[in-house]
């Protein structure tokens, strides 16, 4: 870590194209996106316990891209927690 502090916030986000293809299983047809705009964004903190030793919680939002019905598709939280 470069700030030197035991505690170290910060922001996440992104942007950029998606698509993606399900496979449903045998003799079931594939459920193909067809595709579109996406963006991320969330915020987390790492929080050093020792000099090699950390924690890091974080959430993370993704929004965009297009369903296989051509809705746009809902919002995915996601909530990590990396040691």
């Amino acid at each position: 870590h470069f700030s030197g502090s035991r505690f170290q916030p910060y922001i996440l986000g992104g942007a950029g194209g998606i698509a993606y293809q399900v496979d449903r299983g045998i003799n079931l047809p594939r459920d193909t996106s067809p595709g579109g705009f996406a963006i991320t964004f969330g915020a987390g903190a790492k929080a050093f316990v020792s000099e090699r030793f950390s924690i890091r919680p974080e959430v993370r939002v993704y929004a965009g891209g297009r369903g296989a019905a051509g809705g746009i598709e809902p919002p995915i939280v996601n909530v990590r927690f990396a040691v």
